[in-house]
């Protein structure tokens, strides 16, 4: 795709493909192909779905709490006769799976917690799934800026300060 000049009557533009035909689209198709190309990428930093995972561990600075379902119920492995609301735990996986992020700092992560000077996190999540598989977050602090990394992804992300509410629980 070629852009050309503008159309002098309009907010269209002239686009020349590559089968040789020209066509006038809307001058906002442009702008998508001037963005940076990270703008593309997926954002997800963990998939994960209620109905997929049968334990939650959390380990923050206010301890450690790790939640099972058993009999079709959800129960804190510590205090075995409370039950846990399903929409609390169903709560908690939805604001995991809707983390928002910010930038994508380095698809290196170790190295790039190494020269941030992130050596300890603040909070933990790992997730156990029914099929056996483990997917653990990893959150940092510094200067008011939130960092996660996944266990089965090279990324490290800067996520939204306010999502550090998520890992406080």
């Amino acid at each position: 795709v070629v852009f050309g000049t503008k159309n002098p009557v309009g907010d269209e533009e002239y686009v020349l493909s590559d089968d040789g035909l020209v066509y006038l689209v809307s001058v906002s198709f442009e702008d998508k192909f001037r963005e940076p190309l990270k703008v593309f990428r997926k954002r997800d930093i963990v998939d994960v779905n209620i109905n997929d995972v049968k334990e939650i561990e959390l380990q923050n600075d206010k301890g450690k709490v790790k939640v099972v379902y058993v009999d079709g119920k959800w129960k804190m492995e510590e205090l075995p006769n409370w039950l846990i609301g399903d929409d609390e735990v169903e709560g908690f996986v939805r604001d995991m799976d809707t983390l928002f992020v910010r930038d994508f700092v380095s698809d290196d992560k170790e190295k790039a917690l190494e020269s941030l000077g992130l050596d300890k996190w603040f909070a933990m999540v790992k997730f156990l799934k029914k099929d056996g598989s483990t997917i653990s977050l990893y959150a940092y602090k510094k200067q008011k800026k939130l960092y996660v990394v996944s266990s089965n992804k090279p990324t490290l992300y800067l996520v939204d300060s306010l999502d550090v509410k998520k890992f406080e629980r």
